[in-house]
């Protein structure tokens, strides 16, 4: 994955943090947490790695938290994480989680600006595409139907996120949309019979 690039919206470092840290916290976290995350959700190569091995880790019976994950990170050869050692990062994250419980919430964070972040690259490609000297009106047709897809995929996987946290949702998300197609002279003390 590359970095981010200037101009774009920054990750929300907290969240990342947070989610990984919950898992080194949380059995319960983990199952939540593990089983809507994927490594591509996260922008960092380094936090890409990680949940890997804790999803290894988890899916092996494996006991996790900083002492166990760091050694099996180092079993990977992962011996620095980012910009620091295992270990210390480790202990980082388990200390950056408020409340561990919470781990699906922050994983819904991390999932809406990773849908983001695929937008903005969504966006420049096809700009980009577009800008070309060269292009084809059904080659641009068909990256702008691969780029529509990819990101339709994303966006609709933090939409059953927010779902799964707010059930009454699509209720509410009826009534709003019946009130949006409402004629307004029927807007009125008549309708609330």
């Amino acid at each position: 994955m590359t970095a981010p690039q200037p101009g774009l919206a920054s990750p929300p470092v907290d969240a990342e943090m947070a989610v990984l840290g919950a898992i080194l916290w949380s059995p319960a976290a983990a199952d939540a947490v593990l089983a809507v995350l994927r490594p591509e959700h996260f922008p960092q190569p380094w936090q890409q790695q990680l949940l890997q091995v804790l999803a290894g880790m988890h899916s092996s019976g494996l006991p996790i938290d900083p002492v166990t994950a760091g050694d099996r990170c180092a079993q990977h050869g992962l011996r620095r994480l980012g910009d620091r050692p295992a270990a210390v990062q480790l202990c980082e994250l388990a200390a950056a989680v408020p409340v561990p419980a919470s781990g699906r919430y922050y994983a819904q964070i991390v999932i809406e600006a990773a849908a983001g972040r695929r937008l903005a690259q969504a966006g420049q490609r096809l700009s980009d595409l577009a800008a070309a000297p060269a292009r084809e009106p059904a080659a641009l047709a068909a990256a702008v139907d691969i780029e529509f897809r990819a990101v339709s995929d994303r966006l609709a996987e933090c939409a059953q996120l927010r779902l799964a946290h707010q059930p009454d949702a699509p209720v509410r998300a009826l009534h709003q949309l019946q009130r949006q197609l409402r004629p307004a002279e029927l807007d009125g003390p008549e309708l609330a019979r």
